[in-house]
This record gives structure tokens, sequence and C-alpha cells, in this order.
């Protein structure tokens, strides 16, 4: 997927809120390749943004955190789930934070900056950032923070 392709993005709820999303499609992409899946199409983004909410792996509407009712807006509720659904097989069954977990695979997604903000790292450094210009761009410091680890 483009860098940036959240900016100016044509479904207003992934262009607002989506970046979480957009990282797991792009990490889903470069695990794909390896078995030379096509790329996503803006539509199917959307697509599959849509089968997520229904699927309930994605929530958009009153959620309740600890007896609070919260508005939220793409809010990713199963992670593996969407994995494995935009890969099209089941990869990975569980997500753990573990350092010294065996058997886990590492795909860092970080949080950036205030607000929250995702975006696909390796080695310490955003490699892929949904926003455009990038929150490193725009000089938002990245704070690693229970980067994911995927259990196979």
């Amino acid at each position: 997927m483009r860098q940036g392709i959240q900016t100016g993005f044509k479904h207003d709820d992934l262009r607002r809120f989506g970046c979480y999303f957009f990282t797991l499609c792009e990490l889903a992409e470069r695990l794909r390749a390896k078995t030379r899946l096509p790329p996503f199409s803006d539509e199917d983004i959307i697509d599959h943004y849509d089968q997520c909410i229904k699927n309930q792996w994605i929530t958009t509407g009153i959620r309740d955190f600890n007896g609070k009712k919260v508005k939220v807006i793409c809010f990713i509720e199963n992670p593996v789930k969407i994995m494995n659904y935009l890969q099209n097989n089941t990869f990975f069954k569980n997500i753990t934070h573990e350092k010294n977990q065996p058997n886990a695979e590492f795909y860092p997604v970080y949080f950036i900056g205030n607000p929250d903000h995702f975006a696909l790292g390796s080695n310490g450094e955003i490699v892929w950032d949904s926003w455009s210009p990038s929150a490193t761009e725009r000089g938002m410091s990245m704070a690693e923070t229970n980067p994911f680890r995927w259990l196979r």
C-alpha cells in the first residue's frame, strides 16, 4: 500500500480514524506478497473494513469501557482475526506481548505521539505510516508500546 494512504482517503471513518486498520492491512500485504497474493485496492480496503465490522472484529458506535459508554470509530477488537481474514487463511492464533515467548514472530506495530497513532515498525524505526506527511516527518516522537508478537 502507498505511504500516506490515510490522507485524503475516500472513506470518512478510515480517513479520520483508520491508522490501526491500515497498518494491519499493510502488514498483511507484506505477508501476502510472499505467497504472491495481489495487493489491496482502495475498494478492497473498504470492503474488508465493512466485513470486519459485520464480523464484530471492529467496533464503530458505542462501546462500554469499564462501565463508561464511549463513542468509538474504527476500534480494533480482534486484530488476529482481522489479520487471518486479510490473508485468506488461519495464519496466526494469538498475539502476545511477552518478549521471551517461544514460536512468536515479531511484527512491531508502534503507538506514536498523542493522540495515539499506529504505524508499522522495524528495528525501532517507522517503516510504513498511513499518514502523509508521516508522523516522524511531523516531529512526533516514537515510543514502542507492547509491540505485537504474533503466534502461529
